[in-house]
């Protein structure tokens, strides 16, 4: 489960910015569940104006999984773009660091570490068993450049020399088969980044292919899709084969599309719904065949398209992060998927975490002051995230969505001095 997540020098965060999905306090509550001696939240929402950072919070998760999962195929000419703050000339001269606390069996870890051009300039892994009263860190390993220091950790011996600059450590040692590693990028496996910008995520891809796996069925796609109240009764697809044959290996391995994946497969896909035909009186008579992608309202397509990673991680107590969530969904479908999350119903405990501007969702009855974070940028073009418990002036039955639109929080567009730059185009010649 996830504990906090902090970022450095990334995007528009051009300070160390830090995330927590501690609970506040100790109380009983359906949205807070314990894990170890740590009471956690099932959700967290994050409220801004346009061009804050929000997506770029987002992003930043995105890029730290994307590294743990992936630098072992990175080489000097094959390296992600790690955007600095530009905003700054001294930070440009930095390095960019991620960071994050996350408990995985009996044993919470603390795992960041911290790129400079097309180099991992140091990296560090400690952990503590959540059994131990202070909750004492040991260092399994700390990486300065290539020089790295293990701590009781044989696993590690004789991987030094096997990672290259562009590496993570950590990656090396899960492909050289280190047990505790492996486990650590499984977790990482088990967190999903969902950004609408990428074609992947913009169709039905992922839904399909966790059918597909096995990992989810049919009978919850339908039934979810008949809970929100979409008149569709079946769903069919076809597949034609892409050749990837000729791709890099790591293209292949983060190729993002709007295609099916299979172990060196991949492709192209059509899907189709079905919906039914009533007569004057109401009753079924037949089945319409719908083309989803030219015929699906946006609002059904984008449900399609999240629908699996909602019900798989419902399932598994998986980490959802979803940029955006609201666009076009409607108010109540949103409310039913968050509210779902933060109830007794989601047992296994998963954690969403994601952006939106929809305030009708921005009430007591929903969310905690904990569960609640805003992104602003200041004077300098920087993003701040802070969370609502920040402000202490705020009662945890006020309300959040009045005392928000109104600024009292902060994080929301300047909207009258954007209407006055209209002004002079009202008057009269």
């Amino acid at each position: 489960m996830l504990v906090d997540f902090k970022v450095y020098n990334y995007r528009s965060f051009k300070e160390i910015t830090e995330f927590s999905m501690i609970a506040d306090g100790k109380e009983k509550h359906p949205a807070v569940f314990e894990e170890g001696k740590f009471n956690l939240l099932k959700s967290a929402a994050i409220y801004g104006p346009n061009a804050g950072g929000k997506s770029n919070f987002i992003r930043a998760w995105g890029i730290y999984r994307f590294f743990i999962l992936s630098s072992n195929l990175f080489s000097e000419d094959l390296f992600p773009v790690v955007e600095k703050f530009k905003l700054n000339h001294k930070s440009l001269e930095e390095s960019t660091i991620f960071e994050s606390r996350f408990i995985n069996g009996n044993f919470i870890y603390r795992y960041g570490f911290e790129v400079d051009g097309k180099k991992i300039k140091s990296e560090w892994l400690f952990r503590a068993n959540l059994e131990n009263k202070r909750l004492k860190e040991a260092k399994i390993f700390e990486r300065i450049d290539q020089k790295i220091e293990r701590g009781n950790f044989s696993e590690a011996k004789g991987v030094e020399e096997k990672t290259s600059e562009n590496t993570l450590f950590l990656s090396s040692l899960a492909q050289w088969n280190s047990k505790l590693a492996r486990q650590i990028v499984s977790f990482f496996k088990k967190i999903n980044v969902i950004m609408w910008e990428f074609p992947y995520f913009s169709s039905p891809a992922q839904t399909l292919n966790l059918f597909e796996k096995g990992k989810i069925t049919k009978e919850e796609i339908l039934s979810f899709l008949k809970k929100a109240d979409f008149d569709i009764v079946d769903f069919e697809y076809t597949k034609n084969e892409i050749d990837i044959s000729k791709l890099p290996d790591l293209v292949k391995n983060a190729m993002v599309d709007a295609n099916i994946r299979e172990p060196d497969k991949l492709f192209n896909v059509k899907l189709y719904t079905y919906h039914n035909v009533y007569d004057k009186n109401g009753n079924v008579i037949d089945v319409e065949k719908f083309n989803f992608e030219e015929e699906e309202s946006a609002g059904t397509k984008k449900l399609f398209n999240i629908i699996g990673e909602i019900i798989y991680a419902l399932k598994e107590g998986k980490i959802l992060f979803i940029d955006e969530l609201d666009t076009q969904l409607h108010p109540t479908l949103l409310k039913a998927v968050v509210e779902f999350f933060n109830s007794e119903k989601n047992k296994n405990n998963a954690q969403l975490v994601f952006t939106t501007h929809n305030t009708s969702i921005l009430t007591p009855k929903i969310f905690r002051k904990d569960q609640i974070w805003f992104v602003d940028k200041n004077k300098n073009g920087s993003s701040e995230l802070y969370s609502l418990l920040e402000i202490k002036s705020v009662r945890k039955e006020a309300n959040f969505e009045k005392e928000y639109l109104k600024g009292r929080y902060g994080a929301v567009p300047f909207v009258k001095y954007f209407l006055e730059g209209f002004d002079r185009y009202g008057k009269e010649k």
